[in-house]
């Protein structure tokens, strides 16, 4: 099943469907992840142009982290996004912006 549709057919899609197909459905035999697909541009982060993760912890890691996590007070879950270096940080949206992935 496809999930998500690679950047290149995204793109090509105004230009040539067509083409814009044929790359998707290449795409869609590839069998590893590219860092694109897990961490945003660290060119533009305040742009934040790249995938949102949604990010709780599991109730087998304790109450000790559990307790302040907004997700188990009925909150919605952390928005964290990952940078190719390593590091994870914290999405803060602008007030009143629509957290969803730019991808």
């Amino acid at each position: 099943t496809k999930v998500a549709v690679c950047r290149e057919a995204k793109l090509a899609l105004d230009v040539n469907p067509r083409a814009a197909y044929r790359l998707a459905l290449r795409d869609g035999r590839r069998e590893e992840i590219r860092p694109e697909e897990l961490c945003i541009d660290q060119n533009f982060p305040s742009a934040c142009v790249g995938p949102v993760w949604s990010f709780r912890f599991k109730e087998s890691a304790g109450p000790e982290w559990t307790s302040w996590d907004p997700w188990w007070h009925g909150r919605q879950a952390r928005k964290m996004v990952f940078l190719e270096n390593g590091k994870v940080l914290q999405f803060l949206p602008a007030p009143g912006e629509a957290v969803h992935d730019v991808f």
